[in-house]
């Protein structure tokens, strides 16, 4: 693929590019819908730089975590963070804990700022794996079906000259109908929170299932990676709160 562009002089990393990208689209769009949730502007672009810095915090310190051995022979590769090698789940966590506790400081509702984002986290998200596809991280199991890709680029972050699953187009694929549903739902919500909690029920469902064609993932226990672990116990959790929410909504007169 195109890890690297060059344009004339400047050097431009591919996954950085679409990483911001997509995170300023959900920062603009998320911004545009604030009004509709009774929120000002202004807090979602100051919330939109808080989960910034968390998360990207997050995501590095497990990468760094679960892959210590290749950051250890070159501990400069641990900022260079525009060349790949941000784990999702620890940008989401930092992003989510960044992002409540600006939201308790602003007294403003968790679930309804949750309400508000998520559906655009999700489509930056979308847009974030394609810069994957691009840098050859988060790469899939060698593949004999048609629509196997092959990297070539010696830059690239997968292995090259193998038939490999496109697990960065299966999951930029999957984000983008999350946000579709996630916006159909918001739309008629039956409770606050109801937006939020499914992004992480349907996410977790939809990396359970991805990471069975992930080659960059080893089994840690059971045949099941690290992340399916982290999958289920999110989506065994978002769907009890989820459960526990619908049928208190659904008991008030």
């Amino acid at each position: 693929m195109y890890p690297i562009l060059k344009l004339g002089p400047f050097v431009i990393h591919t996954y950085g590019l679409l990483v911001a990208l997509g995170f300023l689209a959900a920062i603009i769009l998320a911004g545009n819908r604030a009004q509709e949730f009774k929120v000002d502007r202004d807090l979602v672009f100051d919330l939109s730089f808080w989960i910034l810095l968390a998360s990207l915090t997050g995501a590095r310190m497990l990468e760094i975590a679960t892959n210590l051995s290749y950051y250890r022979l070159d501990p400069w590769r641990i900022v260079k963070i525009w060349e790949g090698g941000l784990s999702y789940f620890g940008g989401l966590a930092g992003g989510v804990l960044g992002g409540i506790f600006y939201v308790k400081h602003k007294k403003l509702s968790v679930w309804q700022m949750g309400d508000l984002v998520f559906p655009y986290i999700a489509l930056g998200q979308a847009v974030g794996r394609i810069g994957c596809f691009f840098a050859g991280c988060c790469y899939g199991k060698i593949c004999a079906a048609s629509w196997a890709v092959r990297f070539d680029d010696p830059q690239a972050l997968a292995p090259t000259g193998m038939a490999l699953h496109p697990t960065q187009i299966y999951e930029a694929l999957a984000d983008f109908i999350i946000f579709l549903i996630l916006l159909t739902v918001g739309k008629k919500r039956e409770f606050k929170g109801q937006v939020f909690l499914l992004y992480f029920i349907l996410y977790a469902a939809v990396r359970l299932a991805i990471e069975f064609y992930r080659g960059d993932n080893p089994a840690v226990w059971f045949g099941f990676t690290l992340y399916q672990l982290i999958s289920v116990a999110i989506l065994v959790s978002a769907l009890t709160i989820y459960i526990i929410q619908w049928k208190q909504r659904r008991s008030r007169p």
